[in-house]
């Protein structure tokens, strides 16, 4: 490990072209001794890196530590006011302690905070962060791992967001269709459009605003691919092109994701012994806000129940995906409460 390490030098090197000449110049620094750190580029450097940091979460008590790569992120939560400042002001010196111990020095500019609340205005004094004496800035919202998060957990700025790079790709489609078969077009579907529709779709699937414009999206891509006016309903290309509407894709995804893990299983019968026609059903748990009804388990769990029992009785994952899958594309759900009331 030491020889690995150790006695490693780098530079950086430039390649210019003039405009004024076709060639191309190189233009290099001169040759730095690595002394923290691992080198860049090379097979072992993650790894070693991951090794480096893992032992961060056991020096934060008052907090939790999420790692993914190189994205660290702190989350301090607490009911009481003052009670989540004391446990900010110690989360950070045991931060400081631990970035100083393994030499290491944390770019403040790239460091943001995030206070999540309710909607609606409020005015709440935030405590103040500080790492080595410098303040840490807050932030309306940031990307995390790919998807936006707002402080009043609304995804109004995700789905912006998506609008965006769905609206690029819409273009790319359009200048493809006449250069590319059927087939390849409908490829280009799922690799640029449709995976961006799935990343994150079971957090920000079940939301109320801004989703028709996300739908209205993929109508409008679909009638590209199949060279139809806007006024042409689009509900039967769905199943002809084997693609599943985007409230189908956020019912698949969900419920893969909740069957897969193995979350939640706890039923009615569980709770108690009544005997009810609903009683093989999961346990819906009450909720009070419509935040918490939206979220992925009470969604999950709601649309688990409302399934075909031929399909919930499937035990094998592999099948249980395929006949859901199956089941979605003959439907097409163009609404959750198409799902729910229609179904």
């Amino acid at each position: 490990m030491r020889s690995y390490l150790t006695g490693r030098s780098q530079f950086v090197e430039i390649d210019h072209v003039d405009a004024k000449s076709p060639n191309q110049k190189s233009f290099s620094s001169s040759c730095k001794e690595i002394k923290y750190g691992v080198p860049q580029g090379s097979v072992l450097g993650p790894l070693l890196f991951l090794m480096f940091i893992n032992d961060l979460p056991k020096a934060v008590h008052e907090a939790k530590v999420v790692l993914f790569a190189d994205d660290t992120n702190i989350l301090i939560i607490d009911k009481n006011l003052k009670s989540l400042n004391d446990k900010t002001i110690v989360s950070m010196h045991q931060l400081e302690n631990w970035f100083a111990v393994n030499h290491l020095i944390i770019n403040i500019e790239k460091t943001k905070a995030l206070f999540f609340q309710g909607r609606g205005p409020r005015q709440i004094d935030k405590p103040e962060l500080y790492l080595n004496n410098k303040k840490i800035t807050y932030t309306a919202n940031l990307k995390f791992l790919g998807i936006y998060i707002t402080e009043n957990l609304s995804w109004s700025s995700h789905i912006h967001h998506l609008v965006q790079k769905l609206n690029k790709t819409i273009y790319l489609i359009k200048s493809l269709r006449d250069l590319v078969s059927l087939p390849i077009l409908r490829s280009v579907y799922f690799a640029k459009f449709e995976s961006l529709l799935r990343y994150g779709i079971i957090f920000w699937g079940c939301g109320q605003k801004g989703i028709q414009t996300v739908f209205k999206i993929q109508k409008k891509c679909l009638r590209l691919i199949k060279r139809v006016n806007n006024r042409i309903s689009c509900r039967e290309f769905f199943g002809e092109f084997k693609i599943l509407t985007l409230t189908s894709l956020y019912i698949f995804e969900t419920l893969c994701f909740l069957r897969k893990n193995r979350i939640y299983n706890i039923s009615y019968s569980d709770v108690h012994g009544y005997n009810t026609v609903h009683k093989q059903n999961l346990y819906v748990q009450p909720c009070n806000t419509s935040r918490c009804k939206r979220s992925v388990i009470n969604m999950g769990i709601r649309l688990y129940n409302n399934l075909p029992s031929q399909i919930r009785s499937i035990q094998e994952f592999k099948v249980f995906k395929c006949q859901l899958k199956d089941y979605l594309l003959c439907k097409a759900f163009y609404s959750l409460q198409e799902y729910f009331y229609k179904n």
